[in-house]
């Protein structure tokens, strides 16, 4: 019996241990638990505020060496991070970690999208002036602005590089805003197809006559697309000086020489700029002086350089920040940049300031209208694309655009960075199913937030085909036989239509609609032949065939033949093959070896 009593109380006292064990343990995991929670909160603000951190460092960088400066940071998106409230937008960086939020605030316009998937990822800072975007950049370019010295009547080059930065392949369209007469301007290349992390070398050729004389200042345009319609827009600064003789450049030069930026009310834009000497100057320091009105008054970085030697540049960084009772308006001043112990070693910098953010009853603008393709096909997918500014005309955000082609139906356009909240937006609109041959007009507007509506501006376009086959007066059945057995037999994609000799010369069928114009006959008309070798020295492909290539040679003097030698040429041309002035991208084409 006692035995029993002595068990009974050893059991008990037994699953009493027991029970304060797991007591014990289950209070241990609890405080384990939030030890780790926290540890987890604190790894994920670390790395919030270091997201923060690095992109406002960048973007504050971008921001002082002016429009077109990019840089990409690598940036580690922590877990439980909140996609709906985490943004950039007006002046600030938000980063939503499990509903608190984390934020940094700039004193300058911020724009553009974080990634949002926890890990790594790379992000382009951008500067776009007065603004900086966060997020995607298509294209990167090796230079911030193209800076030449030249004589009069000389010709210089100067090579810029286009890099693809973007996640897929990409269309560059180049174009210019060149308007010096007495220095002709040129890029070798106006388009190019990049694929993904390629590059391309550009050459701008500049030829001064002798007139040519001071600092001339221009831009390169660049439109970024990629096949599902994302679009940037990318300017490339050119100051250009013409000297009698570069050695002979005044002992103190500024590069550029001018500010030029739209800046809000209580904002600020920030320049940078090359100080220079020539090779006999030296200078112990680098005084700069504001003008006393309005804008020189709101200048600030103006602290003097120290000592130069010959043949010596520096940088020098100025910011321009407009008062929030400024009105709105344009300004102009300027900054006189003097180097001391030189009398001649003066040069000076023009401000060009143009106030928005008040007084706005002015519409929004529409400017760099472009299908973005160097040719639109009939009935293919077509994209206008534009930009609307409000920058010169009020300074509010853009509520919306509006397009319409050929007076028919007016649709909405979309804002290409995916909202409209900015002062200026990249817009484009998709016809899906194209436009017929021939010429349209497209009719865009845009209005801003304080519900002003901008002016209607024109955009002439022409839609046109692949080939345009040409054949002799009752000789169509011998194309048109073959285009029918041909498409059936390979489905190549090409447009064409037919043509006679009567409706080319007579203009009824305009050249400029067709990528390509194939001959199997030829006409020896001179107006003809004048005609034809027109449309091949603007750019036009010109195809012979058969007969043609026998006999169309000689009069567009490509070559030689026995029969009509040209000794300044030496492609030999027989009877039934044929000749294509140039590769022709419409695929399957250059199979064809003879059509008889």
């Amino acid at each position: 019996m006692i035995e029993k009593i002595k068990r009974g109380q050893v059991s008990t006292e037994l699953l009493t241990i027991l029970a304060v064990v797991v007591v014990f343990l289950g209070v241990l995991f609890v405080l384990y638990q939030a030890q780790s929670m926290s540890i987890i909160k604190a790894k994920q603000e670390a790395e919030a505020k270091n997201e923060l951190a690095d992109l406002s460092a960048a973007a504050k960088e971008v921001y002082a060496q002016g429009y077109g400066a990019k840089k990409q940071v690598y940036v580690n998106v922590p877990s439980g991070i909140v996609p709906e409230d985490t943004y950039v937008f007006n002046k600030s960086i938000r980063i939503n970690i499990d509903g608190s939020d984390y934020i940094q605030q700039e004193n300058f316009d911020l724009r553009g999208t974080l990634p949002t998937s926890p890990g790594g990822h790379f992000v382009w800072v951008t500067s776009e002036g007065n603004r900086v975007r966060i997020g995607y950049a298509m294209i990167d370019l090796d230079k911030q602005v193209l800076l030449i010295t030249m004589r009069p009547n000389e010709t210089k080059t100067a090579v810029f590089r286009i890099t693809n930065v973007w996640a897929s392949d990409i269309n560059v369209s180049l174009s210019d805003k060149w308007y010096h007469d007495d220095v002709a301007f040129s890029i070798d290349d106006y388009f190019s197809e990049l694929a993904i992390s390629s590059s391309q070398n550009f050459v701008a050729t500049f030829a001064s006559d002798e007139d040519a004389l001071g600092i001339y200042v221009s831009e390169i345009n660049m439109i970024s697309q990629d096949a599902l319609g994302n679009v940037e827009y990318v300017e490339l600064p050119i100051v250009l000086q013409v000297t009698p003789d570069p050695s002979l450049r005044p002992p103190l030069v500024v590069l550029p020489p001018l500010f030029n930026a739209t800046i809000n009310r209580s904002e600020s834009a920030s320049r940078e700029f090359q100080i220079c000497t020539n090779t006999f100057t030296s200078v112990s320091s680098v005084d700069f002086t504001a003008s006393v009105e309005e804008p020189g008054v709101w200048a600030s970085g103006l602290g003097s350089l120290g000592a130069l030697g010959p043949d010596t540049c520096v940088n020098k960084v100025i910011t321009i920040t407009v008062p929030d009772n400024a009105f709105y308006s344009n300004y102009t001043g300027f900054i006189k940049v003097d180097g001391q112990g030189n009398p001649e070693a003066k040069d000076s910098i023009a401000l060009l300031i143009t106030v928005g953010g008040g007084g706005d009853n002015e519409g929004p603008d529409v400017v760099n209208i472009t299908t973005g393709e160097r040719r639109v096909h009939e009935f293919q997918k077509t994209t206008i694309h534009a930009v609307a500014d409000d920058n010169l005309t009020g300074g509010s955000n853009i509520r919306g655009c509006k397009i319409s082609v050929d007076n028919t139906e007016t649709f909405a356009m979309f804002p290409s960075d995916g909202r409209f909240d900015n002062q200026t937006e990249p817009i484009h609109y998709v016809y899906y199913d194209g436009f017929a041959t021939g010429y349209h007009v497209a009719r865009l507007n845009c209005t801003d937030e304080l519900g002003n509506i901008g002016p209607t501006r024109e955009f002439n376009f022409t839609i046109g085909k692949h080939i345009l086959f040409v054949i002799a007066s009752g000789n169509e059945s011998d194309w048109s036989d073959w285009i029918d057995t041909y498409e059936y037999r390979s489905s190549y994609p090409w447009t064409h239509d037919i043509a006679n000799f009567d409706d080319v010369l007579s203009g009824a069928v305009n050249l400029w609609y067709y990528d390509t114009v194939i001959f199997l006959d030829w006409s020896g008309n001179d107006e003809f032949v004048d005609l034809i070798n027109e449309y091949h020295d603007l750019g036009g492909f010109v195809g012979l065939f058969g007969e043609s290539a026998h006999k169309a040679v000689r009069d567009l003097g490509v070559a030689w033949h026995p029969d009509n030698p040209h000794p300044e040429t030496h492609v030999n041309i027989i009877d039934n093959t044929h000749y294509v002035t140039e590769w022709i991208s419409t695929t399957g084409l250059m199979e064809i070896s003879s059509v008889n």
